[in-house]
């Protein structure tokens, strides 16, 4: 059985959907950017990177762009974002994944 919740009220959770189709579970953290992901970037709580770091390859970061015209668009989507920003992570209570971080990552999975 498949199907998609929408968490995003729980706090504590991490993450703002939770994907299931039979055994498969994804756990989507959604972050929107007003103008350009590439250059404003996204913060990350300490929760969400903690829960990503959990859930390894079940945790998915997806990236809306452009969100200002009310339409935005997927920048992209990353599965384990505390693998791929590991470097860009520090032990804060917000992460800050810069604009160039994400256009690297971007970058290394499409090619």
């Amino acid at each position: 059985m498949a199907g998609v919740a929408d968490r995003h009220t729980e706090k504590d959770l991490g993450f703002d959907l939770h994907a299931t189709r039979g055994r498969d579970q994804r756990c989507v953290e959604v972050k929107g950017v007003w103008r350009s992901a590439a250059s404003e970037g996204i913060r990350l709580s300490g929760q969400e990177i903690a829960k990503a770091g959990l859930l390894a390859d079940d945790y998915w970061l997806y990236v809306v762009d452009s969100c200002s015209d009310g339409r935005g668009s997927l920048f992209h989507a990353w599965q384990n974002p505390a693998a791929v920003f590991a470097d860009a992570a520090q032990d804060v209570a917000v992460v800050r994944i810069p604009g160039s971080a994400l256009s690297a990552a971007k970058e290394a999975v499409s090619t």
